[in-house]
């Protein structure tokens, strides 16, 4: 796909309409320049979702940094957890979890997935399923969180999403995907806290 949507916009459209059309294409890069876009072109060829994809790739994007009462006017009341369509939707609910990689092991971890570049000192092999480095803060991002350059959540958000559109990153990020569905997983970090370390990014991501 040609717009730069999250991984998780881009999987869900892949697996529900395969490849775009070309209103779609050329709409995408008409919004993600900044234009106002105006999509003329026979029914069925998808000018609708054009807008609808790019509006919720953006509200996905704001819900990474929280609560989108916060920042909609309108909104229909969300449904109660009980309301949701059968058990495979709370199973969803609870196939990711984060801890620090230090933490031990325990049963309802599932699959651990370690998601750092560098391997943690003092960690066994052992400790950890799998690893998935390019899911990781990019060196130059994290070291620039860790020694104070860089000191604005926001910004830490926007660049770590921006690695996770290289092709790569992408890959790991289907075979995480995978892993959920399967068996759940735990992600593995050495930061402290969830609310400001990647793997709350990538467990909003998932769920």
């Amino acid at each position: 796909m040609a717009a730069e949507f999250l991984p998780v916009v881009a999987d869900w459209f892949r697996e529900t309409y395969g490849q775009p059309t070309y209103p779609q294409l050329h709409g995408w890069q008409a919004i993600s320049e900044g234009h106002h876009t105006l999509i003329v072109a026979l029914a069925r060829s998808g000018k609708t979702l054009a807008a609808f994809l790019w509006a919720l790739d953006h509200l996905y994007r704001l819900g990474l940094d929280g609560p989108l009462e916060e920042r909609v006017l309108r909104r229909r009341p969300a449904a109660p957890l009980g309301r949701l369509p059968g058990p495979a939707a709370e199973e969803s609910l609870m196939s990711v979890r984060t801890k620090r990689v230090y933490d031990p092991r325990s049963p309802g971890d599932g699959t651990r997935v370690l998601v750092m570049r560098l391997w943690p000192r003092g960690i066994r092999k052992s400790h950890v399923d799998a690893w998935l480095k390019e899911l990781g803060a990019e060196i130059p991002l994290i070291r620039a969180w860790k020694t104070g350059a860089l000191t604005s959540w926001p910004e830490f958000r926007r660049r770590y999403l921006a690695g996770l559109k290289k092709p790569v990153a992408q890959a790991q990020f289907r075979e995480l995907k995978a892993l959920a569905k399967k068996s759940g997983v735990t992600l593995l970090c050495a930061c402290p806290e969830e609310s400001r370390c990647h793997r709350g990014l990538l467990k909003r991501l998932l769920a």
